[in-house]
């Protein structure tokens, strides 16, 4: 079963922003906030330190499109190992959660088999503030055909007069 988030015409969605548990950088993720407000987003930044545990719960009460997490140390496939773990636990398996930044520490830099890491644990490497708004926008438009999809085949719903929403499972 499917639910909607009505927003008004001035949003596209929700999009929950946090910083790794131990990455206390903050300015990334503080430009990816301003980026994706400009673009037309709710942002909800829980901020940095924010452990697996957070995030999910922040997902959970926010019930965002997606989650994006702004690594700055390296550390951030050990900090979030758990997180989609937790996401799971909540009956959010299907929120992506994407991770960007400086994702390594030391010489391994490979990007295919940093990608694979964090792949691993549920989570999608992205390369710029531009690749994670079209990604999210993609999410968006796709929950927004598979709702029209059942409402059309629901006549007494009514959304002619909803701009943009999201949607989520319901758990």
């Amino acid at each position: 079963m499917l639910h909607a988030h009505f927003k008004t015409e001035t949003t596209l969605g929700t999009v929950v922003l946090a910083g790794p548990e131990s990455d206390c950088h903050v300015v990334g993720l503080k430009l990816l906030e301003f980026f994706l407000i400009e673009m037309g987003w709710d942002v909800v930044n829980i901020g940095v330190c924010s452990n697996s545990r957070e995030i999910a719960a922040a997902a959970l009460y926010h019930d965002p499109l997606a989650i994006c997490i702004s690594s700055q140390n390296g550390h951030g496939l050990k900090d979030l190992a758990l997180l989609r773990d937790h996401l799971n636990m909540h009956g959010l398996a299907s929120v992506r959660v994407f991770v960007g930044g400086n994702l390594t520490v030391g010489s391994e830099k490979d990007p295919n088999r940093v990608r694979e890491a964090f792949l691993s644990r549920g989570l999608e490497v992205i390369e710029s503030f531009e690749q994670a708004e079209e990604v999210i926008r993609t999410i968006a438009t796709s929950w927004r055909a598979t709702y029209e999809s059942v409402v059309s085949s629901e006549s007494k719903y009514d959304i002619s007069h909803v701009t943009e929403y999201e949607l989520s499972p319901v758990t």
